[in-house]
């Protein structure tokens, strides 16, 4: 052992200790010393004490110390015998009890803390232990330790500790494992006479707060009283009411430590997660609720008179009170006024080991499955037709949020599109329903009321022949339903989904986008398959639904959709049922004949190098998932095995299945590898389509490009690919345009060759000669115009059209195409494609030759025609001379329609090109060419072509993106020379291109905004009417606008009138800024608008690391006290707090920014008072929300969110 101190009894640091009663003392401790020294090494002897002990008189022990002493083998060497034990038992009193009570020896009103704890925890099945008790709850025991080595302020008097927990014997409980020392139980007031005559007694228990009224008063001496987490008045009762109490709360384990605790005391995962959630994470509930003695199980709790009100806490689960349609809920379930049965609560929230708790203005049943089997005797024919008349009026309500556009339905609250009832009453209710459903089978009084067929009728009236809108509605409590009515849930998602409109697909097709703005209707629906998939009668029919389900398209990108929730079923290593392989084998069969296309998949799914997995959803109240055991070896690749078979027998004349069967050729053995071969040649040998030979052949060469990376190399990995390229030859279509037509994808695979791993240099001059073959072969077997309808018939024509001009001898008819294709050629058609690469193709003879005689037809076109063919030609000085041969229309024309790109090397060629675009109208066009490289333009330029955008030039033209436009302001901002004004015009004229954050980007406007109180009240006039003026009339468009700017411009500001570029101050300048601003809004009658923007502005003051503002700002607002201005800074400094962030749900990041402005509140309290009560307002308003924090983390682990 190891002690942090020495004690009259037991040394410092290590020791070991040998016990013995044999009546040989001397003989058995000199055997037991040298076997102890044989066998530890001498470095651990040198720091460690020998420790012999015996319940006998031993007359020779100090004889027997002396000499082993001598021989220095140990640290030290200590015998006791009775003697010493008896002395030792006459100064530990609390030890002394423990060994009188194993001897059968005790006297009344006080026991150990050993057996009393021994005793509690042992009443239940499986036995509880201190480890599970503490599971989570290490703080409270670093909080307890800490009080008991404190004395605080009562260093000669006793002190006493209140330890609040569920029940007052949890407490207790707690005390006596984690008090430390030899802690003794008082369990009744005579046990304090005993405690008083034991001056070695320093911890004492009270089992019951009355028994700690009176306790003894002396140094030394800690009393830890328990109470009921609900109960303070006892607290306050005799010594308790009068003295100094160190109070810590213990708090409930979350769901996770409290699942954690019961598997390690032996419960299985599937139970312990079920008791985790009906026994509302308390130990004293789960004691009563696996209590061998049945008095045990029955609390006091329900014969106390307030119990009248447990039927209603029983079917309701949990409400607010703050929320005024939940009142009315729970009074007319109850036929009582809201007042009355708030007073019972109240009353019963103060019992010990409560059945209810409140959290702020939460009413929450602590055990739901406890309080149904204590309360099912109270619940009447009429209470429950209330309750299900009551449930079908969350089921049926509409959600107002549907009333909203999809882009807005993700923010409903805050169009007050809220439904009547809370979250928490509809979703406590909706799990009621689950709950009274299922324990209808085994309560007789639940059973007699029909809960389980009522409340299926209830399920079908509210899904049978559902609309879109009833199916959207009622999403989040569909895997309520599920549960509590599987067969009837399924019929009647079945049923919608035989309808013709198909209602229950508005789930999916409803569903929008991802992140903060994302609405996704179908994740309830999963949840729902998850629960009632745990039964294996139920499996096959879930399967078929899902895979029904999954071929419905929806908008996003979603890991928990229906077919990841398929999947989930089978998958081999953590298949999300109960069902046997067997049967997991036998559903995946039925799937196969009945959605094919799903099942190949799950197959294709089920074998894998590398998987993840998450655990799915369990039933919360039935019991289909217990049981469930780890998946052994023999099963896991029973389902492997399975899944290929069933791949390879789906795939079989299949060409884009047996495809995706080579990507599983390195995971399966080598009997599935050959019936793949075999499926290969029989597909081949049955003359498939051009359509099947291409799509094959598409994925062999995907997989021979993916081959080359995987376990096979030199020899074995060139027989494998030769395999593999054979299949692709032999597929290969006879008609040279279907064979070669891959060759031009876009995003072609690799070229088939044998050698390990891609040289993406020899690809590509494997894949150029394999083009060029095929142009050649092309020209030579129906000349040019069959290589044009080729070209048209692929993804590349520009390829196709630039190896013409190269191999095409005698140089193609270009001519006579053009004028069968023509006379118009779109931008982006094939055919334009075609053309270009015919004429941009890199300067040869057959390209010049091909260019002048095309140039040479275009004065007999329109000027339009002509245009779209010189937009083929490259956008170069060459082309450009030519253009200017043509008359002034021409060349109009043509920089209407020419495509430049994102590049142009030489300046000259550069600026030419961007002045040719502004006057022909394409600004947007020009910037492309400069937004990656806006230094090589001249500001003035880049200034009117922004203003040419903003005129409305150009309006189907691609715009620069946001970084490139911050490039062009940058390089403006950075040109000193450049008009100041005119650049502040142009950033407000481009500020909704810039996010809010990216406002400070646009210096040069922040700068003039800041220094011109005439603009900033301009600004503000753009945002709010004049106080006064008739709203009635709407704004335009242009004034929505320009309001929209200014208000973007305002919120995003962060420059302080007064700061120069340097951070230094300037306090007149601010002044005179605020003074002609106050002076200009009061004229136009934006006084109060102004004071409000200003205060939020002021907010953003640079000096927030000392005192937030410097004299002058500070002596601003003192002296103006205006109500608009001090609302307007509050709502700058909240605002500065920031958005969404991690909640730990511990209110800290919160405290200390209260603790932040309380000190600023004291800084300036003398100064300016007024600013430092804004300050203390402001310190009051994040302490409430550092409360409102803790509190809905409270919420949140109640309902196990």
């Amino acid at each position: 052992m190891t002690a942090l101190a020495a004690t009259p009894w037991t040394p410092a640091g290590a020791s070991v200790w040998e016990l013995s009663c044999r009546k040989d003392v001397t003989t058995k401790a000199n055997e037991d010393y040298e076997k102890r020294t044989d066998v530890t090494p001498a470095s651990d002897r040198a720091s460690t004490v020998f420790v012999f002990a015996t319940p006998r008189v031993w007359s020779g022990k100090e004889a027997w110390i002396a000499a082993r002493r001598a021989e220095g083998a140990w640290k030290d060497v200590l015998a006791y015998d009775a003697e010493d034990i008896e002395t030792w038992l006459d100064a530990a009193s609390g030890v002394a009890l423990e060994f009188a009570e194993d001897l059968g020896l005790t006297g009344p009103g006080l026991v150990s803390a050993q057996r009393y704890a021994r005793e509690w925890v042992s009443a239940s099945s499986p036995a509880l232990t201190a480890e599970a008790i503490a599971e989570g709850r290490s703080d409270a025991i670093d909080e307890l330790q800490l009080a008991l080595r404190s004395r605080g302020d009562l260093p000669s008097r006793t002190r006493q500790i209140a330890l609040f927990g569920d029940s007052v014997d949890e407490a207790v409980i707690f005390a006596a494992h984690y008090s430390g020392g030899a802690p003794v139980v008082v369990t009744a007031p005579s046990g304090w006479d005993y405690i008083e005559a034991r001056q070695d007694i320093h911890i004492a228990i009270a089992a019951a707060p009355e028994f700690a009224i009176r306790y003894p008063q002396r140094a030394g001496l800690t009393v830890i009283v328990p109470y009921a987490k609900g109960d303070r008045r006892t607290m306050f009762a005799g010594q308790a009411g009068e003295e100094s109490i160190v109070t810590i709360e213990l708090p409930r384990p979350d769901m996770r430590s409290f699942q954690n605790a019961l598997e390690k005391i032996g419960v299985e995962t599937s139970d312990a997660g079920r008791l985790t959630q009906t026994c509302g994470r308390s130990w004293s509930v789960l004691r009563r609720q696996l209590a061998c003695n049945p008095s045990i199980r029955r609390p006091a709790w329900l014969d106390h008179p307030s119990s009248r009100t447990l039927p209603l806490i029983c079917l309701i689960g949990g409400w607010t009170d703050a929320n005024e349609a939940d009142k009315s809920f729970v009074e007319t379930l109850a036929q009582r006024p809201y007042a009355d049965i708030e007073a019972d609560l109240a009353d019963l929230a103060e019992c010990n080991d409560p059945p209810i708790i409140r959290i702020d203005t939460v009413w929450k049943a602590k055990s739901p499955l406890e309080l149904l089997a204590l309360a099912a005797p109270r619940l009447n024919e009429a209470i429950v037709e209330r309750f299900l008349t009551q449930a079908e009026s969350i089921l049926f309500e509409h959600d107002p949020a549907l009333d909203l556009d999809h882009d807005k339905r993700w923010a409903s609250h805050l169009f007050e599109k809220r439904r009547a009832y809370s979250s928490l009453l509809s979703g406590s209710v909706a799990d009621a329903l689950v709950k009274l459903s299922v324990r209808s089978g085994s309560d007789p009084v639940l059973e007699n009321l029909m809960l389980d067929r009522r409340i299926a009728n209830l399920v079908e009236r509210t899904l049978k022949g559902a609309s879109s809108d009833r199916w959207l509605s009622v999403s989040p409590y569909l895997p309520d339903l599920a549960e509590a009515a599987p067969e009837t849930f399924l019929k009647a998602l079945e049923g919608s989904l035989r309808l013709s409109d198909r209602p229950v697909a508005a789930l999916f097709t409803e569903t929008r986008g991802g992140g903060v703005t994302m609405v996704n209707y179908f994740w309830a629906l999963m949840h729902a398959f998850e629960r009632i998939a745990w039964a294996p009668h139920r499996l096959t029919r879930v399967a078929l639904v899902l895979a029904e389900l999954s071929r419905i398209p929806y908008d996003g990108n979603f890991g928990s959709d229906a077919y990841a929730t398929l999947l989930q079923l089978f998958r081999a290593w953590l298949p999300q049922t109960n069902a046997r392989l067997d049967q997991r084998m036998a559903a995946l069969e039925t799937l196969a004949k009945r959605s094919p296309d799903e099942a190949f998949r799950v197959a294709v799914d089920l074998l894998h190098r590398r998987d993840s997995a998450s655990p799915a959803e369990r039933p919360h109240w039935r019991d289909d998932d217990s049981g469930r055991a780890d998946v052994t070896d023999d099963e896991y690749f029973g389902a492997l095995r399975h899944a290929a078979d069933l791949m390879i027998r789906l795939a079989e004349g299949n060409a884009e299945r047996l495809g995706k069967c080579l990507n599983k050729l390195d995971l399966l053995g080598r009997d599935e590898q050959h019936r793949i071969y075999a499926a290969i040649e029989t597909f081949i040998a049955s003359d498939p389509s051009v359509e099947e030979r291409q799509t094959l052949r598409d994925l062999l060469r995907g997989y021979v490009e993916h081959a080359k990376y995987g376990p096979l190399s030199g020899a074995a990995l060139n027989a494998h690919l030769k395999r593999m390229i054979a299949y692709h030859d032999r597929l290969a279509p006879v008609k040279v345009e279907d064979r070669d037509a891959w060759l031009f994808q876009q995003n072609r695979r690799a070229a088939p060759t044998l050698g390990q791993k891609a040289d993406w240099r020899a690809n590509d001059e494997q894949i150029t000669n394999w083009q060029e073959a095929t142009v050649r072969e092309l020209l030579g077997h129906g000349g040019f115009e069959r290589l044009a309808d080729f070209a048209l018939s692929v993804e590349e024509p520009w390829r196709v059209g630039e190896l013409a001009i190269r191999l095409a001898t005698p140089p193609p008819d270009i001519l006579t195409w053009i004028e069968t294709a023509g006379p118009e050629f779109q931008w982006g058609a094939k055919s334009t494609q075609f053309l270009a690469g015919l004429m941009r193709v890199a300067s040869t003879h057959n390209g010049d030759a091909a260019r002048l005689a095309v140039f040479k037809t275009l004065p007999d076109r329109t000027p339009q025609d002509a245009a779209a063919i010189l937009a083929c030609f490259p956008v170069t000085r060459e082309t450009w001379d030519l253009v200017e041969q043509l008359p002034e229309t021409y060349a109009a024309a043509y920089w209407k329609a020419a495509r430049p790109g994102h590049f142009m090397e030489g300046e000259e060629d550069l600026l030419y090109a961007l002045t040719s675009l502004q006057s022909a109208g394409r600004p947007r066009t020009a910037l492309l060419l400069i937004e990656h490289d806006s230094g090589r333009a001249p500001s003035p330029l880049i200034a009117d072509l922004l203003e040419g955008i903003l005129q409305g030039e150009e309006p189907e033209g691609q715009m620069p993106g946001r970084h490139g436009l911050q490039n062009l302001f940058k390089a403006m901002e950075d040109d000193g020379s450049f008009d100041r004004l005119r650049l502040a015009q142009l950033e407000f004229g481009y500020i909704k291109a810039f996010a809010y954050g990216d406002i400070r980007l646009l210096a040069t406007l922040q700068r003039e905004v800041a220094s011109s109180p005439s603009l900033y009240v301009d600004l503000v006039s753009a945002i709010y009417s004049a106080e006064g003026d008739d709203r009635s009339k709407p704004p335009t468009d242009a004034e929505k606008a320009t309001a929209s700017n200014a208000y973007q411009i305002l919120t995003g500001l962060r420059r302080i009138p007064g700061y120069l570029d340097d951070s230094s101050f300037e306090p007149a300048q601010f002044q005179n800024f605020a003074d002609t601003a106050l002076d200009l809004s009061g004229k136009c009658g934006r006084w109060n608008a102004f004071l409000s923007k200003f205060g939020e502005l002021l907010a953003h003051t640079p000096d927030e690391s000392s005192n937030w503002f410097p004299p002058a700002v500070a002596d601003f607002i003192e002296d103006t006290d205006e109500d608009r201005l001090w609302s307007g800074f509050s709502i700058g400094v909240m605002n500065l707090s920031g958005g969404v962030r991690w909640v730990k749900g511990d209110g800290v990041f919160y405290d200390e920014k209260a603790d932040r402005f309380d000190a600023l509140a004291t800084a300036w309290s003398t100064s300016h008072p007024k600013l430092a009560a804004a300050f203390a307002e402001i310190a009051s308003s994040h302490r409430s929300r550092a409360n409102r924090e803790r509190v809905v983390h409270r919420v949140r682990q109640e309902l196990g969110v």
